[in-house]
């Protein structure tokens, strides 16, 4: 499953629209990226965004990927 397919999914069962759901979800992101623990921002460097804050589609695919390992 892609992280559009999956973020529509979580729209719909939450009754907002995906645009919603991805507004809220770049919010939270980046208030997270924000943090000063370092344990949060060495997690944050995996996910290859650099120093960029990712949006919602970049962060489902890097947790898809963190779930799912390709062998």
């Amino acid at each position: 499953m892609d992280s559009e397919k999956i973020l529509e999914k979580v729209a719909e069962s939450r009754g907002i629209t995906k645009e919603e759901l991805c507004e809220e979800l770049q919010r939270a992101i980046r208030d997270a990226w924000e943090t000063k623990d370092e344990r949060v921002q060495d997690y944050q460097r995996k996910t290859q965004c650099g120093e960029k804050v990712p949006t919602p589609q970049e962060l489902v695919e890097f947790l898809l990927h963190e779930i799912y390992p390709k062998e």
